[in-house]
């Protein structure tokens, strides 16, 4: 089980335990289950074995596809 963080918008983040990763093969064969914890626990989930964020809520992904100045997918290196 991976401890996940949810970011809410001007709500302070939570955590939510979310079974499973996208890196397992069983949970890459069937893909359901593993996004419905998403959407119900953790819309926005920030991967901890990469730090990418996976967004599972449709509103929440408008939102970030409409403003890419603030959400942006360059990544910076330290």
């Amino acid at each position: 089980m991976i401890r996940a963080t949810k970011i809410e918008s001007g709500a302070p983040m939570t955590t939510a335990e979310i079974e499973g990763s996208l890196l397992e093969p069983d949970v890459q064969a069937c893909l359901f289950g593993y996004h419905a914890q998403l959407r119900e626990k953790a819309p926005v989930y920030r991967m901890p074995e990469t730090g990418f964020f996976v967004i599972s809520n449709y509103e929440d992904l408008k939102t970030e596809l409409s403003d890419p100045a603030t959400f942006s997918n360059d990544i910076m290196f330290e």
